[in-house]
């Protein structure tokens, strides 16, 4: 029998309303698991891995919910309690403000009977949840897993620096300053910018890239965590063991710590749906 999604809505403390789906469990469930999207995607892409990862997860006793967070798409608005208009997107978003969106997920899922969660966050959503739980997260989170966890920051050859520079000098003045599309390539305004690409940023949680930044986000996770990646992933820059080396060495604090390679895998695990669902529905079993 297919998993049962129902459509859902969280609201954050700041008043933005996400919405999502919940995998219903077919008996209570005193663990949830919940999917923090990447950079502009959006609760519902990759749908073969949404729905086989909320298959497994109901089936092996786990609640399952996914929601939009503040970086779905490139760009959007979304309409507060108070009726004003706040542009959001992953063009726009405030990076810290992550916090109010997993933050509001967590709460969903106790409203659903959840006792734990796990956060799960995809690409840039690893990002996301290793700033939050280097902060102080919820006493609900039990574990984590950075599926495809990856640095954003881009090669600094001279004409990166110059856009860094000139991006930085426009959010001084004016963070929301919308920059060329035609000089600076992304459709983004300037604080996000800087953000994104700042190496050694608040954003830069896996400085692996050699351009200075430091681990102390990952050092301060005081949680299970796994890390998994695609051996295939077409946006790592450096070899799966190499990149294992440097996650894994810095999550000191993890009183569990796990790597696991799925070969032939991509960025979204198309095609491996099943072996990566799989994989972690094992490994939350055992923590």
């Amino acid at each position: 029998m297919k998993q049962l999604f129902e459509l859902a809505q969280i609201t954050t403390s700041d008043g933005l309303t996400h919405e999502g789906l919940f995998a219903v469990p077919k008996r209570n469930a005193n663990i949830g698991i919940v999917w923090v999207h990447g950079l502009t995607s959006a609760f519902s892409h990759n749908a073969g891995l949404m729905q086989t990862l909320a298959q497994t997860a109901t089936d092996a006793g786990y609640a399952y919910a996914v929601f939009n967070n503040r970086g779905h798409d490139m760009v959007d608005s979304e309409k507060r309690k108070d009726g004003t208009r706040y542009f959001i997107g992953g063009g726009f978003e405030k990076f810290t403000d992550c916090v109010k969106d997993i933050d509001a997920t967590i709460r969903f899922m106790r409203s659903r009977g959840c006792k734990k969660v796990i956060l799960i966050g995809h690409s840039t959503g690893a990002n996301k949840i290793s700033y939050y739980l280097s902060r102080k997260p919820s006493a609900m989170v039990c574990g984590a897993v950075f599926a495809a966890g990856l640095t954003d920051v881009r090669p600094l050859d001279k004409k990166m620096r110059k856009l860094l520079a000139e991006a930085t000098k426009v959010a001084e003045h004016n963070p929301s300053e919308i920059l060329s599309y035609k000089k600076f390539d992304v459709f983004m305004n300037a604080q996000r910018y800087v953000s994104l690409f700042t190496p050694g940023g608040v954003e830069d949680t896996f400085p692996y890239h050699g351009y200075g930044g430091k681990w102390n986000i990952l050092s301060r996770i005081n949680v299970p965590v796994c890390v998994i990646i695609g051996d295939k992933d077409e946006h790592l820059s450096l070899p799966v063991h190499k990149y294992f080396t440097e996650i894994v060495g810095h999550l000191f604090s993890s009183p569990v710590v796990d790597a696991m390679e799925i070969k032939d895998a991509s960025h979204s695990f198309k095609g491996k749906e099943k072996e990566f669902a799989k994989k972690i529905t094992n490994w939350i079993k055992q923590i």
